[in-house]
């Protein structure tokens, strides 16, 4: 065989093995990757429950979304174990809480989540004639007296650890950033004066053109902050 040959078939070779092997990470990626993942998710895991143990199994590639599915099983799910996803890149970050899901109360947290609306709702009416809608986020964990549990305005309970969040809607139709101010103002002021614990409240002004949003103002206050005129952004709706 002449060296030219040989040349030819050495550079075939490895233009084989170099395609072969981008194919090859892009739908099964490294066993770096793999690892780095798994790593990811037992962290998570431990400081997210520290005081249970969960075992990480299988761990397959979904090159579509990009992210590895693993299986996650503890003593309390063995019969059902629950799928956690994690991204396959750069920070490897934990996708979706399954446990957290698990551990739900749904049917308590939709019946807080509604006496928190009506009272609301309610109270700012007695204020203002614009709003459109209360919506307010609780979700509370199981435990044996999560089923008991009764909203009220300075409401706070271990069973809902990320604490509680309201979301306002207002007709805000025309208003100057003053007006929608004054509207944001009265909102956290009649929120004090009821004694209604939040950890995040929204206040959303929309702007309507036929019957169409077109235009939104967005307060967003964390804690017990003040709001001034700086906190309202502007968006408009594409």
């Amino acid at each position: 065989m002449k060296a030219y040959q040989k040349w030819l078939i050495g550079i075939g070779l490895f233009v084989f093995v170099s395609v072969a092997s981008v194919v090859y990470v892009h739908f099964y990626k490294t066993p770096y990757a793999k690892q780095r993942a798994t790593i990811s998710l037992e962290s998570y895991l431990m400081k997210t429950y520290p005081f249970e143990y969960y075992e990480v199994k299988n761990g397959a590639y979904d090159y579509k979304k990009n992210v590895y599915s693993f299986t996650v099983v503890s003593n309390e799910n063995r019969r059902n174990p629950v799928q956690m996803n994690v991204r396959a890149e750069n920070d490897y970050a934990v996708l979706n809480d399954a446990i957290q899901t698990l551990k739900e109360d749904k049917d308590t947290s939709k019946r807080l989540q509604e006496q928190a609306d009506t009272y609301v709702s309610k109270q700012l009416a007695e204020d203002l004639s614009n709003v459109l809608a209360v919506s307010t986020t609780i979700v509370v964990m199981k435990s044996d007296i999560s089923n008991t549990l009764k909203w009220e305005p300075d409401f706070q309970a271990i069973e809902v650890p990320k604490g509680i969040q309201y979301k306002i809607d207002l007709d805000a139709t025309s208003y100057t950033n003053e007006q929608m101010y004054d509207n944001v103002k009265t909102i956290y002021e009649r929120f004090n004066t009821l004694g209604i614990h939040t950890n995040r409240l929204q206040i959303i002004g929309n702007q309507f053109v036929d019957g169409q949003k077109v235009e939104t103002f967005v307060t967003t206050i964390v804690g017990n902050q003040f709001p001034t005129m700086k906190d309202i952004s502007y968006q408009l709706n594409e």
